[in-house]
């Protein structure tokens, strides 16, 4: 994770962080992420994405984390204003580029007002395409490098969401405990089950 550095002075000052981890395969980013933030104790985490069976070996790395087989596009409103920083790594925008198109749009009601927005891509081309997406829907970009050396992220871009984005004033914590997918919102007391 060599954009990792780059983009920390970017990152959300809150603290717990709360990360979205979109297309978290097996987990490895996800341990290597917490790792550098702080670890469970300042960061509370949830990957999504369709592969079960990585989701599985996901949550057998990162105990701690909540991992979910989810489409990034459909997540349930519970969810809106959750998340500090949202994490897009690799994805196959130039294969699927109407389904990305989707996840794109359902960002940023995902985003708490300060959040942030790291997307990797294995190349130049895939960095245009996010950028133009980003700008097309309002986001600003703070951050971009391209290294066409670097074989599986060639670039990476750090957004913000759009201004007129609107996220509802109570937003939910994500609480590692014994029940997975825990959610809890912190101005009601009240907890339950993600999605």
């Amino acid at each position: 994770m060599e954009w990792l550095p780059a983009i920390e002075g970017w990152l959300p000052s809150r603290r717990p962080l709360r990360v979205l981890l979109i297309g978290c395969g097996e987990g490895e980013e996800a341990a290597a992420l917490a790792d550098r933030l702080g670890g469970p104790e300042v960061v509370r985490m949830v990957g999504v994405d369709l592969d079960e069976m990585a989701l599985a070996r996901a949550q057998a790395r990162v105990p701690w984390a909540r991992f979910r087989c989810a489409d990034a596009a459909t997540l349930p409103p519970g969810w809106e204003g959750g998340f500090d920083l949202i994490v897009i790594r690799r994805p196959d925008l130039l294969a699927q580029p109407s389904r990305w198109r989707a996840v794109f749009a359902r960002l940023p009601g995902l985003l708490a007002p300060d959040g942030r927005l790291i997307c990797t891509t294995i190349s130049a081309g895939e960095a245009r395409w996010v950028r133009r997406e980003l700008s097309e829907a309002g986001w600003s970009l703070l951050h971009e490098e391209v290294h066409p050396e670097a074989p599986e992220e060639a670039a990476w871009l750090v957004a913000a969401p759009p201004a007129e984005s609107e996220t509802p004033s109570e937003t939910l914590e994500i609480l590692p405990g014994e029940e997975p997918g825990l959610w809890c919102d912190w101005s009601t007391g009240r907890c339950g089950p993600i999605g």
